[in-house]
């Protein structure tokens, strides 16, 4: 299949604008419009009641990343003669999609509060000043109309294997916020740690390695003042160690040694209380994040083997006339999504069930294609489910393997590759046609240490959202190279910004 070359669709004009991702259309102006400095040493930021967080946003974000040099007042009467910037909620506009114009003021408009603190975060990226101190800042007189092609961009980052502070968490937040991308899926549970808090069982938190209620709801506080969603995975069935060490009984799989299971890595999905238990702990979890519209349940890497010798398990395929643990595994999933529709969310998982079997696995359930070894795109696609690109090659970003942003922007979220042998990605890449089936990607970052997280990604993610955002459409590497240097020299100042709404 031919690939299409996006870069050659953008023009010289768009690709000298700075910000990433580069947006769908933009329009530049005559001149500058200056904003601060000896001057003109404030900036008057109008908006409505309902807008405080956005208005938050931008006034904290402007003074932190022109070091106090521009001070940002609120709704101040009587400012007629200093910049204007107004912010609005344009309900003729989709609830993805901003504009900015910047004449002799600088209008800001978004479909939603979410897509207008969007539009702040490119305003800000276009903001310079070219010469020393007392040089008034400026940006440029432009109309910029802009939506991401695609639903969902997504990076995940894993809170299992090694254990993150909140304020590294923030700042993955203000990461996602500064580069447009909406969902932060938080890995919170594998074999080395459960790091939510759990009153229903409250043994589950691993000691000293996990968030307390306040601190789950402060994250989602955050968040939503950043325009993020953070969704939260529990992984199950498999990679469960942290849960069935707490409670063998509950939820280990028979033989057990010496009183705990010979097999501790997944939970017994075959045993009617464990199941029950597990049920009200994702609700609980759920509950815990209102925002999310979705819930990730994992559901990969599935030890079958460890399933069988079971008696519970046994019981169950025998019961349920499954036939073996491989189609109680897909009836697990299917139970769970009845669970996670109940909370009034949508469940995701990760690819891990095969193309055949009996028990139906709900086509409404998004799945996150990584490995191309349990199923692959084109063949999930085919079979009429959602997919989200988690390519192991080049969007995962793991301490042992990883990509340059110059290979990650070369990639499109039409395509998977892997270095791994037995994956059907490994010589010839899997690409898939255009289709609405397609949600959008998302970059992975695994085992990373709190010290390695963010400079482990702030450069490949913005490579990887400047070559998600329009699909195809891209500006070439060395124009995107420029307006990274120009927005990662201002991202420092955004992470260590205390503004709050």
């Amino acid at each position: 299949m031919k690939e299409h070359d996006g870069a050659a669709t953008v023009s010289n004009e768009q690709q000298a604008i700075p910000i990433i991702p580069l947006p769908r259309e933009i329009k530049v102006g005559q001149g500058m419009l200056d904003l601060g400095g000896a001057r003109l040493p404030a900036v008057n930021i109008t908006f409505p009641a309902g807008l405080e967080r956005a208005g938050a946003l931008l006034h904290g974000m402007l003074e932190a990343i022109t070091d106090g040099e521009i001070t940002a007042l609120n709704n101040t009467y009587g400012c007629e003669t200093l910049p204007g910037i107004s912010l609005v909620v344009d309900a003729t506009l989709p609830g993805d999609t901003y504009r900015i114009s910047i004449v002799d003021s600088i209008v800001l408009a978004g479909g939603s509060e979410r897509a207008l603190m969007q539009a702040i975060a490119s305003l800000l990226q276009l903001l310079e000043r070219p010469g020393p101190a007392g040089t008034p800042w400026r940006v440029p007189r432009c109309n910029i109309i802009d939506a991401p092609v695609f639903p969902y961009i997504g990076l995940l980052v894993d809170l299992a294997r090694k254990w993150h502070p909140v304020h590294v968490i923030e700042r993955c937040i203000r990461l996602c916020w500064w580069y447009k991308v909406r969902y932060l899926h938080l890995h919170f549970t594998d074999g080395q740690s459960y790091t939510l808090p759990s009153t229903a069982y409250p043994k589950l938190p691993t000691r000293s390695r996990h968030y307390t209620v306040a601190e789950i709801a402060a994250l989602n506080t955050f968040a939503r003042d950043h325009g993020v969603t953070i969704i939260p995975e529990i992984d199950l069935p498999g990679h469960s160690r942290a849960i069935v060490h707490v409670y063998p009984k509950l939820f280990g799989l028979k033989p057990f040694r010496l009183g705990r299971p010979v097999h501790d890595n997944v939970v017994n999905i075959g045993k009617d209380e464990a199941f029950d238990a597990l049920a009200r702990i994702i609700k609980e979890t759920c509950g815990m994040f209102p925002d999310s519209p979705y819930f990730h349940l994992g559901a990969d890497e599935v030890q079958y083997k460890a399933l069988e010798p079971d008696p519970d398990v046994k019981k169950r395929v025998e019961k349920q006339q499954l036939g073996s643990v491989q189609e109680l595994y897909r009836e697990f999933i299917e139970r769970m999504d009845d669970v996670v529709k109940s909370c009034g969310k949508q469940m995701c998982v990760w690819e891990g069930f095969g193309p055949s079997g009996k028990v139906p696995i709900p086509k409404d359930i998004p799945v996150f294609v990584f490995e191309s070894l349990y199923n692959t795109a084109d063949q999930l696609v085919a079979d009429g489910y959602h997919v989200v690109n988690t390519s192991w090659q080049p969007i995962y970003v793991v301490p042992r393997k990883n990509w340059s942003p110059e290979t990650i922007h070369a990639w499109h979220p039409r395509r998977w590759e892997n270095w791994f042998e037995r994956s059907k990605a490994f010589k010839n890449p899997i690409v898939i046609e255009p289709t609405p089936l397609l949600l959008g990607a998302q970059m992975c970052s695994w085992e990373q240490s709190a010290e390695q997280e963010i400079p482990a990604l702030r450069a490949r993610l913005a490579a990887f959202v400047d070559a998600t955002w329009l699909g195809e459409k891209k500006r070439d590497y060395q124009a995107f190279a420029a307006a990274l240097a120009v927005q990662d020299a201002k991202l420092d100042r955004v992470m260590q910004s205390t503004v709050r709404a």
